[in-house]
């Protein structure tokens, strides 16, 4: 049986997909109760998953999602990635209203050439108006979808399985998410 989280001796966070017994296992890591904040830069530099059947993800977070009437304004989860695929796409997204029938969404789907192999970073730049996406410094996506929200979320690095990634009985197991760092800048006035 293997670690779900583990660091790899060299600095990084590993979040591993393996089989233990007749169950398939994963791991997420978040900031709940140490780290939420509202806007801000967040960016990550990560080293992605070779097999089908589960998922990497950069996002944000916070039980304020499921505040119902005023859209994201007062609660949104931010994907700042997902890659449930092995090529060369990744999606980016907010959810906000909840995950019952009031749910909305927007996304996108990105392709960035050679996103998938080595050492890349994605971002968000968090501001008061808007919502922009990158990877490796590109602007990818951009987005003012059900409001800015105002409220603090968390850090959320995961790796999922799932059908939308595939069949996981398909998969060359172990599998892993790597991360190199995780880090976040206000804006401050000159001068400060």
């Amino acid at each position: 049986m293997g670690k779900a989280i583990e660091l790899d001796g060299n600095g990084n966070l590993v979040i591993n997909v393996f089989k233990d017994g007749d169950k398939f296992v994963d791991g997420c890591v978040r900031t709940r109760g140490k780290f939420e904040h509202a806007y801000g830069y967040y960016i990550a530099r990560v080293k992605m998953h070779n097999q089908p059947g589960h998922w990497p993800a950069f996002w944000l977070y916070n039980s304020c999602q499921g505040n119902l009437g005023n859209g994201g304004v007062d609660g949104a989860e931010i994907d700042i990635f997902e890659k449930p695929w092995l090529t060369d796409k990744v999606n980016c997204a907010i959810h906000w209203d909840g995950y019952g029938k009031e749910h909305r969404s927007e996304g996108t789907q990105v392709e960035v050439p050679g996103i998938s192999e080595g050492w890349h970073t994605y971002a968000l730049w968090w501001a008061e108006d808007t919502y922009i996406f990158y990877a490796d410094g590109q602007e990818i996506w951009r987005s003012e979808a059900g409001g800015i929200c105002t409220q603090p979320l968390y850090i959320k690095l995961s790796d999922e399985i799932g059908d939308w990634a595939g069949d996981i009985k398909k998969a060359a197991l172990p599998d892993k998410f790597m991360v190199d760092y995780v880090r976040v800048y206000d804006l401050v006035e000159k001068g400060r």
